[in-house]
């Protein structure tokens, strides 16, 4: 089982990591859920960056 501080996620051209400790808000976790049913889902079409942006989570994410 990997920790949640492993996961790497590309959005857009980059490579992230989520950083858990960044997530203060219930709303940012709230905001957060989709996003990652997103990541998992191999099919149908998800705007990860505009979802990002729209929502302010870059907060939770930092560039490896």
């Amino acid at each position: 089982m990997r920790a949640v501080e492993d996961l790497h996620f590309h959005i857009g051209d980059k490579a992230y990591t989520f950083e858990p400790e960044a997530v203060t808000t219930r709303s940012d976790l709230a905001l957060l859920l989709p996003l990652f049913m997103a990541f998992t889902q191999t099919r149908g079409a998800f705007d990860v960056e505009g979802y990002v942006d729209r929502h302010a989570l870059w907060h939770c994410f930092h560039a490896v």
